[in-house]
Order: C-alpha cells, then structure tokens, then sequence
C-alpha cells in the first residue's frame, strides 16, 4: 500500500489532471464562439502573451516560498546551459501547435474538433516506435488504425467521403505530435528537477510569443492591433490564454505526480465535455455520429493506454512489474 506522502502525491496529481480534462473540454467553445472578425494569427500571439502574464505572478510565487532568487524566474544559468537546445525546440513546438489549433478548430465544429486532439496517445506510440525504437504490437496497429477510423467517420459526418473533410482537422491531428515531443522533452527536465512547472511555462511562452509576433507583425504590419483594445474580443484573448495556463501548468504539475499515461487517460473523456457546452453556449447539437465516433474512439484510445502500460510492466523474478519499482522511485524523487 502506499504511504501517506505517495498517498497525497497521487491525489494532487489527480486533481491537476481533472483540471486539464476541464480545461480540455472548454478550449474549442472558447476558440470557436470569439468574434468572427477576431484575426488568427493576433488571437494566438495574445494568448500565448496573456498565458505568460498569468503565469508569471504563480512562478514568482513558486520561486518566493522556494527560497530562490527571484531572477531564476526562467530557470538556472545550468538549466539553461544544458537544455537551452530543448528550451528553444520546445517554445518552437507549441508556437506552431497553438496556431494550428485555432486554424483548426475554427474550421470545423467543436465536437469533432475535441475528438480530433485527442490523438495524442496515437502519435506517443508512433513516435516511440521509430525514434526510440520502442516495440509496437498488433494490438497497438489494431487499436491505432480503430481511433482513425472513428476520427474519420466522424469527420466526414458518417458519410466515409473524404471530401467533406475540413482542412482544419488536419492541422488538429498535427498538434498532438507536436504536443508529445514537446512534453516528452519536458518531462525529462522536470523530472531531474532542472525547471519547475511554472519555469517551463514562462520559457516556452516567452519564446513561442516572440515567435508569434514576429510571424504577426511580418504577415499583418499590425493592421488588426487594435482589436486588443476592443473589450468583446480582448476577452476572448484573455479566456484563451487563462485556460491556456490552467492546462498547461496542470499538466505539468500532473505528469509530475502521475504516470504520462494515467495523465492521459483522465484528460480522454474531454469531447464529452466539450459536447454539452457546445449545445448550452454554441447552440451546436450532438449528432449521431458524433455519439458513435466518441464510444469507438473512446474505446481504443484506452485500448491503446492498456496496452501500452502491459507493454511497460514486465514481471520480475519477485513477481513484481518493473513499471511499479519505477513508479516508487519516481515518487521518492517526486517527495523530495
């Protein structure tokens, strides 16, 4: 059984994984009911801008009861030397997959926009499977090609005519691979104890935001800027980017605590979330094929987490899985 302090460690990294299914399941209302006039590309820089904003007051806080010194805001000078790599792959990363998001999610509805980022255990697995030569089974192959097969029915609207599939939706299965890269290299950071959740969020906003507004200003001049100043679409700017915070930091917080799949597996169920938002606020009702795609997809995204977590778990000569002695040593290291 576990102690009390694996106990608490398991409960707080629970309750931070709520949180991100929540933040998950009001993202695309947020997205999709924002003034129609409100330009891309100014709407991903101010929230990624606002995300950093909100942020920065948590991580002043982090750093104030730590005892650090308040200028390793944005981590150590060897946190920076050893990782300034990472760091910058990483801002790189969710610049272009916050982007790809609102492009997405703006072409389509925000049902079969939820469904479609919840491919990010598809792309673990793949990505697993030919950089870190991990092995992939028939049941993985079967589960994977299951989960494409719901996307796409509920993507053509049950019709199978794939030419009724938005554009978007393509860039919406993108941002899940970005996204597993990008938190495959945080996670070995945060792990070693290098950054704090809310360092790594104040590094990557920071550089992501540069990004993003030199692609504005080089794309726009500017021509849209003054929609900040327009209380309407600044608060669909601000929501944005506080539900950007609240799922980034949770996130981190939770795979801290939880394993990466576990994590996963709680934040899956968001399209359900955002389905009966999308009826009370956008007045977009659930279809038929919405309700089959979820159930399938549903099904073998956690097929594929059980596999993934058998595949993880070799028995030892004491009958114990190698998987679980990790898992001590990750919370011993995460009690420290």
């Amino acid at each position: 059984m576990l102690d009390a302090g694996k106990k608490t460690a398991t409960f707080t990294g629970l309750a931070f994984a709520i949180f991100v299914l929540l933040g998950n399941g009001f993202q695309p209302i947020i997205n999709n009911a924002r003034p129609g006039d409100l330009e891309d590309l100014l709407f991903t820089f101010m929230t990624i801008v606002i995300e950093l904003t909100t942020i920065l007051p948590v991580a002043f806080l982090e750093q104030k009861i730590a005892r650090k010194p308040i200028r390793q805001i944005i981590g150590t000078r060897a946190a920076w030397k050893c990782h300034w790599l990472w760091f910058v792959a990483i801002g790189i990363i969710f610049a272009f997959s916050t982007y790809f998001i609102v492009i997405g999610l703006s072409s389509t509805d925000s049902i079969t926009g939820a469904v479609s980022l919840r491919t990010m255990p598809i792309s673990a697995v793949v990505i697993g499977y030919f950089f870190l030569k991990e092995k992939i089974t028939r049941y993985h192959i079967a589960c994977i090609a299951v989960m494409c097969a719901a996307i796409f029915f509920v993507a053509t609207k049950g019709t199978w005519q794939a030419g009724v599939i938005s554009p978007g939706i393509v860039l919406l299965l993108i941002a899940p691979v970005l996204w597993s890269i990008g938190h495959a290299l945080s996670k070995r950071m945060l792990m070693d104890h290098d950054v704090t959740a809310s360092q790594m969020i104040v590094i990557r906003t920071t550089i992501s935001g540069s990004i993003l507004g030199i692609f504005y200003m080089i794309g726009t001049g500017g021509s849209s800027a003054w929609q900040i100043a327009e209380p309407t679409h600044f608060l669909f700017m601000f929501l944005m980017g506080a539900n950007y915070t609240m799922l980034h930091y949770c996130w981190y917080r939770a795979i801290m605590h939880l394993d990466l799949n576990i994590a996963t597996a709680i934040s899956i169920p968001s399209p359900l979330i955002t389905a009966l938002l999308a009826a009370a606020f956008l007045g977009e009702s659930l279809q038929w094929y919405h309700v089959v795609g979820i159930i399938v997809a549903f099904v073998a995204l956690y097929g594929l987490l059980l596999a993934d977590v058998k595949k993880k778990r070799p028995l030892s000569s004491s009958g114990k899985t190698v998987e679980s002695t990790r898992a001590v040593e990750e919370h011993k290291l995460n009690d420290k």
